[in-house]
């Protein structure tokens, strides 16, 4: 029961600190990446309580992390825009083998500077298979 709580409480601190409305109107142009992770086994079931994305620039070493989950159940990553970005990422979750690597390609030219949402949005699904 205790457990329940402390895990809904982390997952209600990470979900308000993920959401950034009002830093995205003063960031200016972003690429999104909005990662749904699957059990590979039951490619129906999504599994979001435990995702994190790892993901990093082309020309980096390091990895960065991303467990910002939205009500739509996926793990949202972004990050600032200026030229055309790629970007590795690869799904980890406690209980689950690592994803495979995957690339994502952003186009700077095909964010509208005029409109309001100044993003690329690229969507994906990874499945993941219990260790």
């Amino acid at each position: 029961m205790v457990r329940a709580v402390l895990c809904s409480l982390v997952l209600s601190l990470i979900v308000i600190g993920c959401d950034k409305k009002d830093d995205d109107e003063q960031v200016g142009p972003v690429w999104i990446l909005n990662v749904t992770v699957r059990d590979g086994a039951f490619p129906n079931r999504e599994i979001p309580e435990c995702a994190h994305v790892k993901w990093k620039y082309r020309d980096e070493t390091e990895d960065r992390d991303a467990a910002c989950r939205n009500s739509n159940n996926f793990v949202k990553v972004w990050d600032k825009i200026t030229e055309d970005v790629t970007i590795y990422y690869r799904v980890e979750c406690a209980g689950y083998s690592p994803s495979v690597e995957e690339r994502a390609d952003f186009s700077y030219a095909l964010v509208d500077t005029l409109a309001d949402g100044q993003e690329v949005i690229l969507n994906r699904v990874v499945y993941i298979y219990p260790e």
